[in-house]
């Protein structure tokens, strides 16, 4: 688990603790799976909660094809040295 804070200006409000945004990051491996969690507190209302499932889908999607890669290369490279 990893666990940070942020301040983003866009919201409009003052660089104070109270307006930073904690994020959790969790990752879990169930099997040969690989589960990936985010969450995201003080999203004042649905606009901006709906931008950042935007922007977190797109990492997402990103953070999916790199490790599917990765995993795709140790795969080949595990089939060569056989």
């Amino acid at each position: 688990m990893l666990e940070l804070t942020d301040y983003s200006p866009l919201g409009g409000l003052e660089d104070k603790p109270e307006n930073f945004h904690t994020f959790i990051y969790i990752l879990t491996v169930p099997g040969d799976q690989i589960e990936f969690k985010l969450s995201k507190d003080q999203n004042a209302d649905v606009a901006p909660k709906k931008h950042s499932q935007k922007m977190w889908q797109k990492m997402l999607e990103e953070v999916k094809k790199v490790v599917e890669q990765e995993k795709q290369s140790q795969t080949c490279s595990r089939s060569w040295l056989n």
